[in-house]
């Protein structure tokens, strides 16, 4: 009979082998799973700064901006590639309401113009938004077409837009969230004015928390 110490030495190796071969084979799925996880992260990021090149070409300040958020929100969230069979586009997180120029108390939000309705509301997010004191013809109306193409032309659907809710109309309309727009660097509400594509909304004058700002003075708020 073989001696027991023989035995116990063989059945010893046997679980060594084993369990060194189960920490090893962990190791390399793990080294393999940060390998695609960096790989992934790169060929996102690299689509993200191309989306930032293209969007803010010209405008060195926003294009940096829009690098630097990239690379926050992939800190903040990164990809796991074993849930992850494709790099999906990353949506930016909206700068905090403290690093934007906002007036009032009222919300104040960054976000993706997904639609140009007409020549005084856009849709940002999915949520419509109506210039506060600027409008513009109805669609079918004499001068529409060319109010909403203008708007169109400075804020083409993709881009970034600050919106400013008027604290003086948080009650909407029809549905609307009423404020001041700004896109790739534009007043909207002011820009539509100066085009003489819209007209001033003297009614809100009184009531509007932007009736005393210099563009709406110097299309007639007093």
């Amino acid at each position: 009979m073989m001696n027991k110490k023989i035995i116990f030495g063989i059945v010893l190796g046997v679980v060594a082998i084993a369990v060194f071969g189960h920490f090893a084979s962990e190791s390399n799925q793990n080294s393999a799973t940060d390998s695609d996880e960096a790989a992934w992260q790169l060929l996102q990021k690299t689509y993200l700064d191309s989306e930032c090149k293209e969007k803010y070409m010209g405008q060195p300040d926003a294009m940096q901006d829009c690098f630097d958020r990239v690379a926050e929100e992939q800190r903040l969230n990164p990809l796991n590639p074993e849930l992850t069979s494709t790099a999906p586009p990353l949506q930016l997180s909206a700068k905090p309401v403290s690093d934007l120029d906002c007036l009032g108390t009222a919300q104040c939000f960054i976000g993706t113009v997904t639609e140009i309705i007409d020549g005084d509301t856009i849709k940002v997010d999915g949520q419509s938004v109506r210039f506060a004191l600027s409008s513009a013809p109805e669609i079918k109306g004499y001068g529409g077409v060319d109010a909403r193409n203008f708007i169109e032309t400075i804020c083409p659907v993709g881009s970034m837009a600050i919106v400013d809710e008027d604290d003086g109309q948080i009650l909407g309309s029809y549905g609307r969230l009423v404020g001041m727009v700004t896109c790739n660097d534009v007043n909207l509400n002011s820009e539509l004015l100066d085009s003489n594509l819209g007209y001033m909304e003297f009614r809100f004058c009184d009531s509007s928390e932007f009736g005393g700002e210099s563009w709406a003075v110097k299309h007639g708020c007093e």
